[in-house]
């Protein structure tokens, strides 16, 4: 599948018979846990029968726990939830994280490492997703969470990916939660999936406020 037109490929999301396109960055919003594994389940399933790659970034829960959770929805995971070229667990905070600190290029560096090696040496589209509540125990400014957010924006769409990032409503603050539409320019919520009324599309690099402020603009690789 040709990177190029990745932004105009149908996918089928496996949550209650939704499809989007590669390319979409989306904002799932949910109540409770049931309501998230649900997602997260149909989500990861239908990937692996569509032989995607597959990143979760995982908040709270200890990784083992969540992969004996997926085998137990999806029991095809069974024979590959070991395979680190078929999907990869981590905690949220190490996927966004380097040496310990909040860092656009590091994450960027760890999406452009695994974009260019599933889909150059497998062929395979990239499903990420990304449990946000790990911010909530972060001491990260709001304002870099933003900036990742609207850089993110401008890789995903050019690429044979999909990128949805999850957030508790109930966890967030209405603040937040109106960052996170302005942010993605797809959301679910109540099990629909629509455009964001409240997205503001990027026009320019963002002014980073991290240690990453004078050369994320030219490191972006992809």
């Amino acid at each position: 599948m040709s990177s190029d037109t990745s932004g105009f490929t149908p996918m089928k999301l496996g949550y209650r018979n939704t499809r989007c396109h590669w390319g979409s960055h989306i904002a799932c919003l949910y109540q409770n846990e049931e309501e998230r594994d649900h997602f997260l389940s149909g989500f990861m399933c239908r990937g692996l029968k569509d032989d995607d790659y597959l990143l979760y970034g995982i908040s709270g829960s200890q990784v083992d726990d969540f992969k004996k959770h997926l085998v137990k929805s999806c029991p095809e995971f069974r024979l590959h939830i070991q395979d680190p070229d078929r999907i990869n667990i981590l905690r949220a905070d190490e996927i966004f994280s380097s040496e310990g600190s909040f860092s656009t290029i590091g994450l960027d560096s760890t999406l452009k490492g695994l974009y260019s090696r599933q889909h150059a040496d497998y062929h395979r589209n990239l499903r990420m997703v990304t449990e946000m509540s790990w911010l909530l125990d972060s001491s990260h400014p709001l304002e870099e969470m933003e900036a990742f957010e609207e850089e993110l924006n401008t890789v995903v769409p050019r690429r044979s990916m999909v990128s949805v990032c999850l957030f508790n409503v109930n966890h967030f603050s209405r603040e937040m939660i109106l960052k996170a539409l302005a942010t993605h320019p797809f959301t679910i919520s109540r099990g629909i999936m629509s455009r964001s009324s409240y997205y503001e599309p990027p026009t320019h690099y963002m002014n980073l406020t991290g240690p990453d402020s004078q050369s994320y603009g030219h490191a972006t690789g992809f």
